[in-house]
C-alpha cells in the first residue's frame, strides 16, 4: 500500500467523439462521401432553415 495520488481528484476523461456527435445512436449511421462522412440521424425533425450539413 502506498499513498493516494492528490492529483486523482483532477483527473480528466478522454473526449469521445460519439458521445459529443451522436445524440440519438440507434437511429444515427454513416455515410461515407469523397471529402469524409456525415452523420444521419434518421429520426431527426428538420424544418425550412435547419442546417443538416456542412
Amino acid at each position: 500500500m502506498g499513498f493516494v495520488s492528490l492529483a486523482q481528484d483532477y483527473v480528466e476523461h478522454r473526449l469521445d467523439l460519439n458521445d459529443l456527435l451522436i445524440y440519438n445512436p440507434i437511429n444515427t449511421f454513416r455515410v461515407d462521401t469523397p471529402e469524409g462522412f456525415v452523420l444521419v440521424n434518421s429520426v431527426a425533425r428538420i424544418k425550412p432553415g435547419d442546417m443538416i450539413a456542412y
